[in-house]
């Protein structure tokens, strides 16, 4: 036996006695002999891996697979690797080669399933884990957890349901269950699960947070604020916790929370990053409700610089995406495609930026007896990712499949109602899509001042979206992009496929506007949708507590506070 198989057999058994540091040292030593050894390289990798070494690690899977182009587990492990690096991009290529020459392998379908999330490919994702799900549990909770994110919550209940059935002892999945009914209206279902949680772990503070997150969706106010008190009698230093709590009611005057968050914020640097966040946006909420403006927009600075940091953002992608978007879906291309689509008059889409008032007008709607709100449902956005979004337009057979498809999901939510609103703002991206593939579903545009719309994008933490705006500058910007895309629509649509509506007008004028609103919805006028305030249905998004309130008028204009700070915002939106 060499000296370069004495070393490479002690490696062996020194890696299998997860002794990786050692195996490490002795695999070197057989390449220094033999070159490129594939099986060295490839275990080189795993033993990197498992240290933690990811840069080292993906260089020798790498390195390993250009020498054995036919070696999967070389081919997962630089897969895997690199979704560990954050790179799902580059993951792919490598574990679907690999998944091709070892399509059975469940741990080739999880890192196949991560990388397509992380870029947002959610229904591959989905089918990703699905091809495991029979043998493997936690595939089943990913698909769940997908589901959540698809804000498709009756299916994720059914998911988290059976995996319940099986193991009812996982605290963390009665409170996934719980939040989903929460989203769903199911308050006393949704209370019902967090118990079960709570029985197994009564001093857990998440689970009471969660409880409170998923009642305040369902307009609970006081309890939910219940639920977050406990959650902070048990761990008082939870800036996240705070944040939550502040956000469903107005803080007056010597409310508790103004003393605790500034007595956080006098250490702020002592927590980590992410709860700094959290505590900073929460202060700017408290400051903002006292009417101390100068210190909440210190606070709003900070929290957005840091939360900009934290979720890298490409802009030029971003607004590329959008002018390529006008660039397919041409006059002509709609033109060429007029009535290929699904005809349902099902579907009706309120469109425009985030914090234009789209809960308002759904919650309008809502209260319509022949209408159901959705609230923000990301399925277009799915089927258009499917279709190739952005980089070609689709058949008139895709079309026809894709409006199809969309209202199958929409019905399957409420099968009697006559009209089902889908509040998702960024769908402002895919109007031409839903004119060609929906020709006769009802889009409503709301549009808000600029200033008030963007400063108020800039006062809210987004979960996993609007990645735009964290920074003033970046945010104008989007905004400008947002005002071509919708320019173009105008444009190119035919009369009537679009109502459009002024934030402003509504609130100063309010039934005159409603009766159009239920009027172009092809709905006789019913005087519940003025008492839209009352209307009992969950709302998960940031707006669950003001659309509960009657109709103010304190948002309008409400930049205005903010003007003298607002310079880099001004100048991207083009104002002087």
């Amino acid at each position: 036996m060499s000296s370069a198989q004495e070393h490479y057999a002690l490696a062996q058994q020194l890696h299998r006695q997860g002794r990786y540091a050692e195996a490490e040292s002795h695999y070197r030593k057989v390449l220094e002999r033999f070159g490129d050894h594939a099986g060295a390289l490839r275990r080189l990798g795993e033993v990197c891996f498992h240290q933690k070494k990811y840069e080292d690690a993906a260089r020798f899977f790498r390195r390993a697979a250009a020498v054995a182009p036919h070696d999967a587990a070389a081919l997962g492990g630089l897969g895997c690797t690199l979704n560990k690096l954050g790179r799902p991009l580059e993951a792919l290529p490598p574990i679907e080669a690999a998944l091709a020459l070892a399509p059975d392998n469940a741990g080739l379908h999880f890192d196949h399933g991560h990388a397509l999330a992380a870029l947002g490919r959610l229904e591959e994702a989905l089918a990703a884990y699905r091809a495991i799900a029979p043998r493997s549990r936690d595939a089943r909770l990913l698909i769940a957890h997908l589901l959540v994110r698809l804000a498709r919550h009756e299916e994720a209940v059914t998911e988290f349901e059976a995996i319940l059935a099986e193991d009812p002892g996982r605290t963390a999945v009665w409170n996934a269950l719980g939040r989903s009914l929460g989203v769903l209206g199911r308050a006393g279902d949704a209370k019902a699960a967090f118990a079960k949680s709570l029985a197994a772990a009564p001093d857990n503070p998440a689970t009471h947070v969660e409880s409170g997150i998923a009642l305040q969706f369902c307009g609970c106010f006081a309890e939910a604020r219940q639920a977050f008190e406990r959650a902070i009698a048990l761990q008082p230093e939870m800036p996240a916790t705070w944040h939550c709590l502040v956000q469903g009611e107005t803080i007056r005057p010597g409310d508790p929370a103004i003393a605790a968050l500034e007595k956080m914020a006098a250490k702020a640097e002592t927590y980590p990053e992410t709860e700094r966040v959290f505590l900073h946006f929460a202060l700017a909420k408290v400051y903002d409700d006292l009417k101390r403006y100068a210190e909440a927009f210190a606070s709003l600075k900070q929290g957005n610089a840091l939360q900009r940091r934290l979720t890298p953002y490409d802009e030029a992608a971003e607004t590329a995406l959008l002018r390529n978007i006008a660039v397919l879906f041409s006059a002509d291309f709609l033109a060429a495609h007029a009535g290929a689509g699904d005809a349902s008059e099902v579907p009706v889409f309120i469109v425009g930026m985030p914090r234009s008032g789209t809960t308002l007008i759904e919650q309008l709607l809502a209260s319509h007896p022949e209408v159901v709100g959705a609230g923000e449902v990301s399925d277009l956005a799915e089927i258009f990712d499917a279709l190739g979004a952005g980089k070609r337009g689709p058949s008139a057979a895709e079309l026809k499949q894709t409006g199809a498809r969309y209202v199958q999901r929409l019905r399957a939510k409420a099968p009697q109602a006559r009209r089902i609103t889908n509040k998702m703002p960024g769908n402002f991206a895919s109007v031409g899509l839903i004119a060609a593939a929906l020709p006769k579903a009802r889009i409503i545009h709301l549009r808000r001042d600029p200033l008030d719309t963007c400063f108020s994008c800039y006062t809210k933490l987004f979960e996993r979206a609007h990645l735009y705006s964290y920074d003033l500058a970046e945010l104008g910007r989007y905004y400008r992009a947002y005002e071509g895309l919708m320019a173009h629509w105008r444009a190119v649509l035919p009369p009537g496929a679009m109502l459009e509506v002024a934030y402003e007008e509504l609130i100063a004028d309010f039934e005159p506007v409603a009766r159009r609103i239920v009027g172009y919805c092809g709905l006789a006028w019913d005087d519940a949708c003025l008492s839209f305030h009352k209307t009992a249905r969950p709302v998960d998004t940031a707006s669950s507590f003001q659309v509960r309130q009657p109709l103010y008028r304190s948002a309008v204009g409400r930049a205005g506070n903010y003007r003298q700070w607002l310079g880099p915002l001004r100048e991207a939106l083009g104002q002087r």
